[in-house]
């Protein structure tokens, strides 16, 4: 694995290299340049290539268990140094060049001569490690946003808290960044005219769209939503007459009714950090550094690597619970507004039937009974009279068995 950094050397500008006596000679400070300063730091190096040529040199040596080649191109008065390393694998190469060049600007040499690194490969390399933490990390939260969000306002998420600044400016990004391509083919995969495909695209896209600076407003500047809105009026509706509540109702209240901020609404019970923002302000700096490619070196590379652990340790949490405990709450909630409907719904289908039941019975049955009622009435004296007669009838029989049993008894 090779690697090269580049750097270029300007004379200091309180020092020449080039100094006059006071008798006007020139005196020259062979020792005091870059090559001088290389040869004496790491005195293992050789000279390679052509040794006439005065203002191209290069030397050669193993350095660390590394093959290392140095490049100097003398151009007027200042100095350009190209270091090539070649190691085993990229770590050790990059470890090699580090050493290098600490110990390399740590010989004197910024006493003659400011640095500039004109080319980073030590950047370069811990820039691309981190970005491979910092990729994950940005994905992790931008899906707990999305589980949240869409679970609490489903496809008007980007609707529900966001000052209409943001929206707009969000908006106009995605519709600026996604090309015809790409809505022809959202267009293509729904069968949607331009306008729902331009729909779909921020459903799809919106947290895509925010920087971490973006997502720091979001979360963390307190607003008023309109469900909040709603929910002071049903409050001020029920309690016409504060005066009637108690000073601690009263303080509950206007606590509960003060602009949050999303953070607090969503994310502060579930992700229970210090210092939130400061966390994300230093993430966002070292961040910043890696996405325009500037310096960051391994100190930079563990401090930030530590942040993104603890910050992401934070959102997977968050994140299981959303899942394991808020996905059951809402489907809870959901099962029991459905059963309450349900039951609603039967209740209304048993009154309807109850009443087609009284329908029926006052168009049928009741007309039977009323007929039942008037023969009972014109046959009631009938019945009566013939039950009076069987009534005589036993009590005759019964007189003479009673009189037949006396006579038996006398004989």
């Amino acid at each position: 694995m090779k690697k090269q950094s580049s750097y270029i050397f300007l004379q200091h500008p309180s020092k020449e290299k080039k100094q006059k006596n006071e008798d006007g000679t020139i005196v020259i400070e062979i020792g005091n340049n870059v090559y001088g300063f290389i040869s004496r730091t790491f005195p293992s190096v050789t000279s390679i290539g052509d040794k006439s040529d005065i203002f191209d040199k290069q030397f050669k040596g193993d350095i660390y268990a590394c093959s290392v080649i140095f490049t100097i191109h003398d151009v007027a008065s200042v100095e350009y140094l190209d270091i090539s390393v070649e190691g085993n694998t990229a770590a050790k190469t990059i470890g090699c060049l580090e050493q290098i060049q600490s110990e390399l600007f740590n010989s004197g040499i910024r006493n003659y001569y400011v640095d500039i690194v004109s080319y980073d490969a030590i950047s370069e390399y811990y820039c691309n490690k981190i970005a491979v933490k910092l990729n994950n990390l940005e994905r992790n939260l931008r899906k707990l946003l999305f589980n949240i969000y869409i679970l609490n306002f489903g496809e008007n998420y980007y609707k529900a808290t966001m000052s209409s600044n943001l929206q707009s400016k969000i908006k106009s990004l995605i519709n600026s960044t996604t090309t015809k391509e790409q809505k022809d083919r959202i267009k293509t995969a729904y069968n949607v005219s331009s306008k729902e495909a331009e729909s779909i695209a921020r459903l799809q896209q919106f947290f895509y769209s925010f920087e971490l600076a973006d997502m720091q407003s979001f979360l963390f500047e307190p607003n008023w939503t309109s469900m909040d809105e709603e929910e002071k009026s049903m409050f001020l509706s029920k309690h016409s007459d504060l005066s009637e509540l108690s000073d601690e109702e009263l303080r509950t209240a206007f606590s509960h009714f003060t602009p949050k901020s999303d953070w607090d609404r969503f994310f502060s019970a579930k992700i229970p950090i210090n210092n939130i923002t400061d966390l994300i302000n230093n993430i966002r700096k070292y961040r910043n550094s890696v996405a325009h490619f500037k310096y960051f070196d391994s100190d930079d590379y563990k401090c930030c690597s530590k942040l993104i652990r603890q910050f992401n340790k934070a959102i997977n949490e968050a994140t299981k619970i959303t899942e394991d405990v808020d996905f059951a709450e809402k489907n809870t909630e959901m099962i029991k507004e459905a059963l309450s409907g349900l039951a609603e719904r039967m209740n209304k289908i048993k009154e309807t039937i109850v009443a087609e039941i009284q329908r029926n019975f006052e168009k049928t049955i009741q007309p039977l009974v009323d007929a039942l009622g008037r023969l009972k009435t014109m046959y009631n004296p009938f019945i009566q009279s013939k039950s009076d007669v069987i009534g005589n009838n036993n009590q005759e029989k019964d007189d003479y068995e009673n009189a037949k049993d006396d006579e038996s008894n006398n004989h």
